[in-house]
């Protein structure tokens, strides 16, 4: 099968851990009202991606103990959700993740500081480029006046800052997800399916770790004819028309 094909490549494309994994797959399952996954179920679904059962049980268990998963009983099944504070912090990425916007629509500036040591600020969205030299999002110049900013010339970029933001290493996973991600038999919502809910979650996976990074919308916006750029694109409409992962599709495999 296609699906089964792309599955494979992109669970190869970089290490995956399995916890973050996870993270994506309740992410995603708590957009729908189908919120909670048996052990069952949650095993079924990464064994065929190709995690073995112990991996998804530590990873488990690590997420129980750090209070980002809770645990019930339904008769001699196991039964997973998302804590409300796993809640709170997954409804807070949405937009960035499934939305089809640019996060900073505004765009970005360079942030040149005089000072011998720059002070970052925990709240402020700050991408160093050289030496007391950072690119800020335009809507947070005002947030501090420890800088002299300047306006980025889009048309004359300097050739190592594309690798600055996006690393090298990085480019094969974009092309794996544009390639996955504009491939219309693996996301038909009739095809529904664990080769399909594998892809679904990997590309989601992929893209969240891409999408939760400042680096890849300043990338965006900077050149926007770029693989990334059509990546987004393509991810965006491949998760709206995808069949969603969820407990009664799962159950019925």
């Amino acid at each position: 099968m296609v699906a089964e094909g792309i599955a494979k490549a992109l669970f190869n494309v970089e290490k995956i851990k399995v916890w973050s994994l996870i993270v994506t797959l309740f992410g995603d399952l708590g957009r729908s009202s189908s919120q909670s996954l048996t052990g069952k179920q949650i095993n079924s679904l990464l064994s065929h991606i190709g995690i073995k059962p112990e991996a998804t049980r530590v990873a488990l268990h690590r997420l129980k103990k750090e209070g980002w998963i809770e645990t019930s009983k339904s008769g001699r099944e196991t039964v997973y959700a998302m804590s409300e504070k796993a809640k709170r912090e997954t409804v807070q990425v949405y937009d960035d993740v499934y939305g089809e916007n640019n996060k900073f629509p505004e765009g970005w500036c360079l942030c040149i500081s005089h000072e011998k040591e720059v002070k970052q600020d925990e709240n402020r969205t700050s991408i160093e480029i050289a030496r007391n030299i950072n690119l800020v999002p335009v809507s947070e110049k005002k947030k501090g006046n420890d800088c002299v900013y300047g306006e980025i010339d889009k048309d004359s970029l300097p050739e190592w800052l594309s690798n600055i933001l996006v690393p090298e290493q990085t480019q094969a996973v974009i092309s794996l997800l544009g390639k996955a991600s504009g491939d219309e038999g693996v996301s038909a919502s009739h095809n529904a399916s664990y080769d399909t809910f594998a892809v679904r979650l990997l590309v989601l996976h992929h893209w969240r770790k891409l999408a939760l990074r400042d680096a890849t919308w300043c990338y965006i916006w900077l050149y926007p004819d770029s693989n990334l750029s059509q990546c987004q694109r393509k991810v965006v409409g491949f998760l709206a028309r995808s069949a969603p992962i969820n407990s009664h599709a799962l159950a019925s495999q």
